[in-house]
């Protein structure tokens, strides 16, 4: 990767530019955004922004202070300063990494005096700069940094004598970019799927898919941009990703890759046929009927608008839009359902005699009902003896 550079000039009136730097004559004695995008020194906005987080004391500045550029730093640089007193603890923040990204700080408190600034990162620990009273200025110190999880390096001042300062910084990173997603399988439940990405160093751990509502991460192995796990399964009584459209995306732990559409169905290992593979879906559009299955059985929770039946059809039976099922099977129907309220994946039995609903087990719980035969009596004469 190239290694990315912002150059931050913090001055007190003059605005005069010099190329590549970020410079600002802000006020620093209040909390406030310096700059919204830090260009780098090619002038491409960096999506770093520099915020002060404790206000300073304020900025001064002297010509002075330097007769010409220094250590690769601009003779404007170093006539600068913003300064914080005793009683002051200035901060100031980089938002906007990636989590864990690491580069390095170089940073002055330059101001021709003999009172030395002291400077933490992340609370890490403390480095100092040491003023000179005569020109040239002592080059700025190195600090390592690591970006927090939320992408943030503080810039902490600590006091050494009288007072702290700080004539601006360069940041110097290797900016850590994800790979993108160029292919990946059709998700089945509990199937292999195989994702090959864009960059052969980038090591994914899990695959995270969404449906909109409901998100699921599996683990993934592999290696040289191709990587491949097991699609989400369903399990009774846990939550499941709707069947359909779905966004999937990598990551590595630290960067994710950018979602693709993938498509996410259903397979079941069928007791008594295998051969139905995957089953069939349907989204419930209106559950009215007294006849849906859940109104019969009273399944729980019950059957709405949006559920989603995913059954062994055509081949054992076939669930209407309303929640109906007509067969003309004779034995055991297979079919999952989820309520669009909770997400839950519950697994049905449906017991069908010449099509003919006798039972259902399942929503967490048998529900059965019995099939009543209704048969003629025979009538016999009685006969009455007399007294």
């Amino acid at each position: 990767m190239a290694t990315t550079e912002l150059w931050v000039d913090l001055r007190h009136n003059s605005v005069t530019p010099n190329t590549g730097w970020n410079i600002s004559n802000t006020v620093p004695n209040a909390v406030k955004q310096v700059f919204a995008n830090i260009l780098d020194s090619l002038n491409n906005p960096s999506g770093i922004s520099l915020w002060i987080t404790n206000p300073f004391t304020e900025r001064v500045s002297n010509d002075a202070w330097a007769t010409t550029d220094y250590h690769g730093f601009p003779m404007l640089y170093w006539r600068s300063d913003w300064y914080g007193s005793s009683g002051t603890t200035p901060k100031l923040e980089l938002r906007g990494f990636n989590p864990g990204q690491t580069g390095f700080l170089y940073i002055s408190g330059h101001n021709l005096s003999t009172r030395n600034t002291r400077y933490r990162i992340n609370g890490g620990a403390a480095y100092t700069y040491v003023n000179s009273s005569t020109l040239p200025p002592n080059p700025p110190i190195e600090i390592p940094f690591t970006a927090t999880s939320g992408g943030v390096v503080e810039i902490a001042l600590e006091l050494v004598l009288i007072q702290m300062f700080i004539n601006g910084f360069k940041v110097v990173y290797d900016p850590a970019v994800a790979a993108t997603i160029t292919s990946i399988t059709p998700l089945v439940s509990g199937q292999p799927f195989t994702v090959t990405v864009s960059d052969s160093a980038y090591a994914a751990t899990q695959l995270i898919v969404n449906d909109g509502v409901t998100t699921k991460t599996v683990p993934v192995t592999g290696g040289s941009g191709t990587f491949t796990g097991t699609a989400p399964a369903l399990t009774d009584g846990v939550s499941m990703l709707r069947v359909g459209s779905t966004s999937a995306k990598l990551t590595n732990g630290t960067l994710e890759t950018a979602g693709v559409s993938v498509n996410y169905s259903v397979s079941y290992f069928h007791p008594d046929d295998p051969t139905i593979v995957p089953f069939t879906a349907v989204r419930l559009t209106s559950v009215t009927s007294p006849d849906t299955l859940s109104a019969a059985f009273a399944l729980s929770p019950p059957w709405q608008i949006g559920t989603d039946v995913i059954s062994d059809t055509p081949e054992r039976g076939t669930f209407a839009v309303d929640g109906t099922f007509t067969s003309s099977y004779t034995g055991v129907s297979y079919a999952w359902y989820q309520n669009p309220d909770d997400r839950v994946a519950r697994l049905l039995e449906v017991t069908t005699d010449n099509g003919e609903v006798i039972s259902v087990t399942g929503s967490m719980r048998p529900i059965t009902t019995e099939k009543i035969e209704m048969r003629a009596i025979e009538m016999k004469p009685i006969t009455m003896k007399p007294l």
